[in-house]
């Protein structure tokens, strides 16, 4: 039973000592702040002691008397600004224009000579497309280097290419060889008006003639091969 007792009574005097230390602490800092208010003159609150906070400790082991006052630094957390870098305004490309039409056809009288002397059994043709601002190049397909060599000779102009069945040595023959026979077709009732190349995507020569028909047509396959020649009706010019 006694120690019963004992046991109640240290218990009670550590809660009036800390009830004290409690007091102490509230009183102090009471004070404290009366003290800071009268520095600062306009009752703003801001510690006079160049921003220095007083944390009231105690130990409860002790007994009751002057809490200790020990100051805590204060620290600052910096604030971090994010600056958003300024996004690029993308606009949206110009199409070039294209080149004229002087700019295109001067590119023409470039490959065309070039092309000739140097492939004559690959290329065809080559002309002015205007409107597109290039040139267009009729070749054998299967001939890179007339590709390379025309794009050289073209100078920056873009050049475009088409398959053609004939290259331009061969349709200069068949050329020359109508021409030649211009007596036969005579003998024959036909008469031509003119002979030229085509650009050799389907035919190797053009024939004129007063009707172009069917019947003509297959005369000229007899004696060309078919496909060689592509007769048209031409009105013939005067003095022919």
């Amino acid at each position: 039973m006694s120690g019963g007792r004992r046991e109640g009574r240290s218990r009670g005097g550590s809660a009036g000592a800390l009830a004290l230390v409690s007091a102490a602490a509230v009183l102090l800092l009471a004070a404290c702040a009366a003290a800071s208010g009268s520095a600062a003159g306009s009752g703003s609150g801001v510690p006079s002691a160049a921003g220095t906070v007083f944390v009231v400790t105690a130990d409860p082991r002790a007994s009751a008397g002057p809490a200790s006052m020990v100051p805590a630094p204060v620290t600052s957390t910096p604030v971090s600004s994010t600056t958003t870098p300024p996004v690029p305004v993308s606009s949206a490309p110009t199409p070039s224009q294209p080149p004229g039409a002087d700019v295109v056809s001067a590119a023409v009288q470039r490959v065309a000579p070039a092309l000739q002397q140097a492939f004559p059994d690959a290329y065809a043709d080559a002309a002015a497309d205007l409107d597109g601002g290039r040139v267009v190049v009729y070749r054998l397909p299967g001939h890179p280097e007339v590709e390379s060599a025309a794009r050289s000779a073209a100078q920056g102009v873009a050049v475009a290419f088409v398959d053609a069945r004939y290259g331009f040595r061969s349709m200069s023959r068949l050329r020359e060889r109508i021409t030649s026979d211009t007596a036969y077709w005579q003998q024959q009732g036909v008469k031509l008006v003119s002979v030229g190349a085509t650009d050799g995507t389907a035919v190797q020569a053009v024939v004129g003639t007063y009707l172009g028909s069917a019947d003509e047509q297959r005369l000229f396959d007899a004696r060309y091969g078919a496909g060689a020649v592509s007769v048209r009706a031409q009105r013939p010019g005067i003095g022919f």
